[in-house]
């Protein structure tokens, strides 16, 4: 919620989003297991949402970006382990 302070709910929301991605690629690094085709597009296509919110956020502050990541690290090894 600290990320909050910073961005807009709707930027912080998209960088929630990416959180399947950490746990995709944590669960890859602990179980060597690797997502399905299908699951990889969805997390392109997720993943590409996030982008395209990254690009237009006019309040762009890597704090908050920093913050919300390390977030979603935390829930994935929390997920994965």
């Amino acid at each position: 919620m600290y990320a909050l302070k910073f961005v807009d709910i709707n930027v912080f929301v998209a960088l929630r989003k990416t959180g399947f991605a950490f746990t995709a690629f944590l669960d890859f690094l602990y179980d060597q297991k690797c997502p399905s085709s299908v699951e990889m597009v969805y997390l392109m296509i997720i993943l590409g949402g996030a982008v395209l919110m990254g690009i237009g956020d006019i309040k762009f502050d890597i704090m908050a970006y920093l913050t919300c990541f390390v977030c979603n690290l935390s829930t994935a090894a929390y997920l994965v382990c």
